[in-house]
């Protein structure tokens, strides 16, 4: 019995639903029985699909239309069923296929502004422990210490910070 490779089942199966062939018929001008045959054939129409051809009692593409522009308006599903004269399944099935479902999903979203610098400090945070009192914020810090605390830039990177004597008033921190 000949191996049959996707190709030769689907022709196979194309003999039998296109051709008008019986499975014993197909089968035998492939090389293999016809329950192999009717096997394939209903592998074959087990993964068409089941959606039918056509819908008598679907809604229009209008009404859909008519549908999704009202609910942009911010009228409620009951209201839109109500106004159209579907039922709110209807409303609710048009909805969800166009993403409106919820009114949250009228409102845009804002969008969250992110920082990234190329070099480890671009941006800098710094979480501060104070050891002592600052007395002149003006040109930086003045105390005999600076604090100490932990940096972290935008990019989650972070460093340790050691406590260093104060800069002199003729420097400054930049």
């Amino acid at each position: 019995m000949p191996d049959l490779t996707f190709a030769r089942r689907l022709e196979m199966v194309q003999d039998m639903t296109g051709r008008g062939l019986n499975a014993a018929q197909a089968a035998a001008g492939h090389g293999v029985t016809a329950p192999t045959a009717r096997k394939w054939l209903g592998r074959y129409l087990a993964d068409a699909s089941s959606r039918p051809k056509r819908s008598p009692k679907a809604i229009s593409p209008g009404t859909a239309l008519l549908i999704v522009e009202l609910r942009r308006k911010c009228w409620l599903q009951a209201r839109i069923a109500q106004q159209v004269g579907v039922s709110t399944a209807t409303v609710s099935r048009v909805l969800t296929r166009a993403g409106l479902s919820r009114l949250s999903g009228l409102q845009p979203h804002e969008s969250v502004q992110c920082y990234e610098h190329e070099t480890m400090g671009g941006l800098l945070h710094i979480d501060i422990k104070k050891l002592r009192r600052i007395e002149r914020l003006s040109i930086g810090l003045s105390s005999a210490t600076l604090p100490v605390g932990r940096n972290a830039d935008d990019c989650g990177r972070t460093a340790n910070a050691c406590s260093i004597p104060a800069c002199s008033s003729s420097t400054s921190l930049s």
